[in-house]
């Protein structure tokens, strides 16, 4: 397989110079049959590959079931003209166009209050940036809330919002939803990426599958034990040699509870324990420590990290700064 100079150029690569694919068996990505063994995560492929440019086909989305009267619904924004022809170099988020972006947020009772405000701030940021990318907008799940919108495509868990595109809608949503209960973060993953694996799993081309994003916003420790969720998850990526960036967790904490920071940093530095390819980063982003690469506030580069930390391990290298 002929190996581009760069991870960064196969990302922003235009569709044009996108090649056919052959099917799951005979993939140039190396991606085993159905009844193949587990591949050798070293050796039977190689995860510096880079994703192509993705070319999505626009299926406009259900409005929000739950939410709006048929009459109030919002109408999406269009696009930003020139933002899915192609990526710009020099565009430090452009990477986003190649990825569909999901969020989970931690609505347990230990959220309620400020946290839960602040909770709301970073999601908007995060989605004013993302959803310039792209065009599929957000989905959005919260741990113990389940929405009455319906799913449609089966890939995606149920219980959530789908193709979120409006600020609006954001602070509509959450003012649905009350903080309660546990953080079950471990089974929510489970719940949201499992119906994501059994379509790649019988996907004939990997390429039909678009990579995903996940980012977690949460304030403490969980409740279970999302390790296991994530090896599970990780396993089947290795076992089916799917390409690195395929899947990405970040969790981003919102407050300062320090317990819950260490919890997190093993979940980001754990996996390679266990064999397995590492698709988890962290940050926090309440704390103004900078030889522990702590960020004091949501900024720029707090935004940058979370949304593609687990798809260019440079970004794990860098050094927050408390930019106000």
């Amino acid at each position: 397989m002929h190996r581009l100079s760069s991870f960064k150029d196969k990302l922003l690569r235009s569709p044009s110079q996108s090649s056919s694919k052959s099917k799951k068996s005979e993939s140039s990505r190396g991606l085993s049959s159905s009844t193949a063994g587990p591949a050798s995560y070293i050796g039977s492929t190689s995860f510096s590959d880079a994703p192509p440019a993705y070319t999505p086909v626009y299926q406009p989305a259900p409005g929000p079931v739950s939410l709006y009267p048929p009459s109030a619904a919002p109408v999406p924004s269009p696009a930003p003209a020139g933002v899915y022809g192609g990526v710009s170099d020099g565009d430090r988020y452009a990477n986003l166009a190649n990825f569909d972006t999901i969020l989970l947020i931690d609505d347990s009772g230990s959220m309620a209050g400020n946290l839960w405000s602040e909770a709301k701030d970073a999601l908007i940021s995060i989605a004013e940036i993302v959803t310039t990318y792209d065009e599929d907008g957000i989905d959005m799940y919260f741990l113990n809330h389940m929405s009455r919108e319906l799913q449609g495509d089966k890939s995606k868990a149920k219980g959530g919002y789908y193709n979120v595109t409006r600020k609006d809608t954001i602070e509509r949503i959450f003012s649905h939803v009350h903080p309660s209960g546990a953080t079950y973060t471990g089974r929510r993953l489970e719940q949201i990426l499992l119906p994501y694996l059994r379509k790649f799993q019988s996907a004939d081309d990997v390429d039909d599958v678009k990579p995903i994003n996940l980012i977690v916003i949460t304030d403490g420790a969980p409740s279970d034990n999302p390790e296991q969720a994530i090896l599970q998850i990780a396993r089947t990526l290795d076992q089916y040699a799917a390409p690195s960036y395929q899947v990405g967790i970040q969790f981003f904490q919102i407050g300062s509870d320090g317990y819950a920071t260490s919890a997190l940093q093993q979940l980001d530095d754990g996996l390679s324990r266990h064999g397995v390819r590492d698709i988890v980063d962290t940050v926090s982003c309440q704390w103004e420590d900078a030889e522990r690469h702590y960020a004091k506030k949501l900024t720029g580069d707090a935004i940058l990290k979370v949304v593609l930390g687990a798809v260019d391990k440079r970004l794990d290298e860098h050094s927050l700064t408390n930019k106000k």
